[in-house]
């Protein structure tokens, strides 16, 4: 929905630019955009301080600027979040025929011809009929979008090593035609999944986690080097395809829970034709050259595949394009004389994938949320990871923990004491760093009456 609004934005600024069309010329397009259940109502709409003062909200300062331009452009107010029943009561008044914005220290803001109010919402459960029936209801399917958009503008954006090799490019677009659709598919049909996710938001995981994986294919900024012409022709293909299994598995199957996991694990192995599913695969289809049901011919895959135990248990490595036991990954343990009993890691199957898939994803400025029961060693293994493992010289960490009464607004207090104002509206860690902030207990928080 966002995309659709800066995609019209952006076409109106265009044609704006080229005087077209001829008759009557585009205007200028001005979005601003806001979450008004990030903030309090006083925030948004504004509210008398401890002296007495009036201070405008963020709502009304950006109502009361764009109605005293004089400009032609267009400039669309746009509010990205859920309706409730309280904060969307005050807008009757802007979208009655009256256009005007009343607030509690008695000021009117009228709107003016070039202003309009867009509403982005996920669901009208608890808007009133008051509301709706003053705004115009376009609905957008998810359907109607797809994935496949979503994939072939990233293939825009691959790293240059990858993007001129156009035999890595075919490679891709089949395996991702060959399986995405089926493993989508298969993840929402009997698995139980701990987040709801849609298939839009399931690719996009894939193809970030792939890209993670794609460092060799870019130019080095410092040296100006490409590793990937060090790389043999094969040896592309293996880790294109290599990668693209590990981060199937973990990206749709990723979220699954243990029995999902195993069934998502069982139809892969079936389409692969390995293990326990090359038995089931035989019968289903005995010519191995013949097409699958929906006319495409199955990709068939150049690297050595695990037969063995579950995919979840195998990670793929660039040395010898190959995957290998997690377990294997592992450095032997040595534990310290002066080591306290609670901060022994004893590495398993389990610390050692999600270790991996936590660094990958810091390393490449991924957000990642790990889910799971109370005492599985959430916390204990990434605070391990933010105190032990990565580069303190290039990462500053913050740790937040919520609690039932955390409110908004102290978590944006806590992370504004731990930051540098670089220049005006621009905060950061100090100069040659990045922010890891880690957020503990995220569910504690008690939920609104509306969500």
């Amino acid at each position: 929905k966002s995309s659709i609004l800066k995609v019209l934005s952006y076409a109106n600024t265009s044609l704006h630019a080229e005087g077209l069309p001829q008759s009557s010329p585009e205007r200028k397009t001005h979005i601003f955009s806001m979450n008004p259940k990030a903030i309090t109502m006083g925030q948004l709409y504004g509210q008398f301080d401890m002296s007495g003062d009036w201070n405008d909200g963020i709502l009304a300062k950006a109502f009361r600027t764009l109605a005293e331009q004089t400009t032609p452009d267009r400039k669309w107010i746009v509010l990205d979040g859920p309706v409730d029943a309280i904060w969307i009561e005050n807008m009757n008044t802007v979208l009655d025929d009256n256009k005007k914005l009343c607030l509690v220290n008695g000021d009117i803001i009228s709107m003016s011809d070039t202003m309009n109010m867009i509403f982005e919402v996920q669901d009208l459960l608890v808007a009133s009929p008051a509301t709706v029936s003053r705004c115009g209801m376009i609905y957008v399917e998810p359907d109607t979008l797809g994935w496949q958009c979503i994939f072939d503008s990233w293939m825009n954006v691959l790293p240059e090593g990858l993007k001129d090799n156009e035999e890595a490019t075919n490679v891709m677009r089949s395996l991702v035609d060959s399986y995405v659709e089926a493993a989508l598919y298969t993840a929402s049909h009997g698995c139980k999944r701990l987040i709801p996710l849609s298939d839009s938001v399931l690719l996009c995981e894939l193809l970030k986690l792939w890209n993670a994986h794609f460092s060799d294919f870019e130019e080095d900024e410092n040296t100006g080097k490409k590793p990937w012409l060090q790389i043999d022709e094969l040896d592309v293909i293996k880790r294109v395809e290599g990668w693209f299994l590990f981060s199937l598995v973990w990206s749709i199957g990723g979220s699954l829970d243990q029995k999902g996991r195993l069934l998502f694990d069982k139809w892969l192995k079936e389409e692969l034709g390995i293990g326990e599913g090359k038995k089931k695969k035989d019968k289903k289809d005995k010519d191995k050259d013949k097409d699958d049901d929906d006319g495409k011919v199955k990709y068939k895959f150049t690297i050595q595949l695990p037969d063995k135990r579950t995919m979840f248990d195998f990670v793929f490595v660039n040395e010898g394009c190959r995957f290998i036991d997690w377990l294997d990954t592992l450095d032997e343990l040595k534990i310290s004389q002066e080591a306290q009993y609670h901060q022994i890691i004893v590495p398993t199957t389990d610390t050692a994938r999600y270790s991996y898939l936590l660094k990958t994803c810091i390393d490449n400025g991924l957000p990642i949320l790990f889910v799971g029961e109370t005492g599985t060693g959430k916390t204990i293994l990434i605070k391990d990871m933010l105190n032990n493992v990565i580069d303190r010289e290039r990462y500053q960490n913050l740790m937040v923990g919520f609690s039932a009464q955390t409110t908004a607004n102290q978590v944006q207090d806590i992370i504004d004491t731990k930051v540098d104002k670089r220049r005006k509206g621009v905060y950061g860690p100090p100069i040659g760093k990045k922010m890891c902030i880690f957020v503990d207990d995220l569910n504690m928080p008690q939920k609104e009456e509306y969500g």
